[in-house]
């Protein structure tokens, strides 16, 4: 956003009287389901047993194309 749009925004807010609210969702991306279809080749960070197979990745990587999307 731009600083325009934010102080825009905050006139509309006072003259309509609403309250203003603020929320931190830095790390939510993390949590968000993706729609991506990735994988990995799991390494032996993930066990002896897993070691070597392929893992479909269920969450959403930050940084990934659609990440803001799925968010």
């Amino acid at each position: 956003m731009s600083q325009e749009s934010v102080s825009i925004a905050f006139i509309y807010v006072d003259l309509m009287g609403l309250p203003v609210m603020m929320a931190d969702i830095c790390n939510d991306y993390l949590q968000a389901p993706s729609n991506e279809k990735r994988y990995i080749v799991c390494g032996s960070e993930f066990g002896i047993v897993n070691a070597g197979k392929q893992t479909l990745i269920r969450r959403a990587l930050y940084g990934g194309r659609v990440a803001g999307r799925d968010f």
